[in-house]
């Protein structure tokens, strides 16, 4: 009986082996090069500790601009930094996003993007515009808004392509804009 373990035993071993023999190596990044401070993840694998979590496609650090950072399983994406200053009370309002953010009247419950809220401003539509990232170029398209969106005095009838230090008008509110893509 304890032979039949001990063969069963050095079968699964070897079959073990095979298996690890034909999957391509695996390198762990953060253990390959000492400068890798963190990394980006996608299909939710945390490198750290080697396990799988919830937070498919988050990061797993707080700078991903920082250097040594690694996107594992695709590339890095561009991040959009903006700033949004209030032309008429001076007012500055930061914000980071690598896909889209939108500009409305009301806060959301289910934030898939950043939003700047314009609460004050009831010109303003719930949903009023969207500015998104397309390659290294940022656009701006009218959400079908009520009031409009305008860019540098222009309504918007289709997307645009936006330039630092463009001037957005969403109902009353006069915003310039100020954006590096990195």
């Amino acid at each position: 009986m304890i032979g039949f373990i001990i063969i069963g035993i050095v079968a699964v071993l070897g079959i073990a082996a095979i298996i690890k023999a034909l999957l391509p190596s695996y390198v762990n990044p953060l253990k390959a090069d000492p400068n890798i401070t963190h990394v980006i993840v996608k299909n939710g694998v945390n490198l750290k500790d080697i396990s799988y979590g919830v937070e498919k496609g988050r990061k797993f650090g707080t700078d991903d601009l920082k250097a040594g950072t690694v996107l594992v399983n695709g590339q890095r994406r561009l991040i959009c930094h903006m700033s949004f200053i209030n032309q008429g009370t001076g007012t500055q309002e930061n914000f980071s996003f690598s896909n889209k953010m939108k500009i409305g009247r009301t806060e959301e419950t289910n934030l898939k993007a950043p939003k700047l809220v314009l609460e004050n401003d009831k010109l303003v539509s719930k949903e009023h515009c969207l500015i998104y990232l397309q390659g290294n170029q940022v656009w701006i398209s009218d959400m079908h808004s009520h009031n409009h969106t305008y860019l540098n005095g222009n309504q918007l009838t289709a997307p645009a392509q936006l330039n630092d230090g463009d001037v957005l008008t969403v109902g009353y509110t006069k915003l310039r804009i100020r954006f590096k893509v990195q």
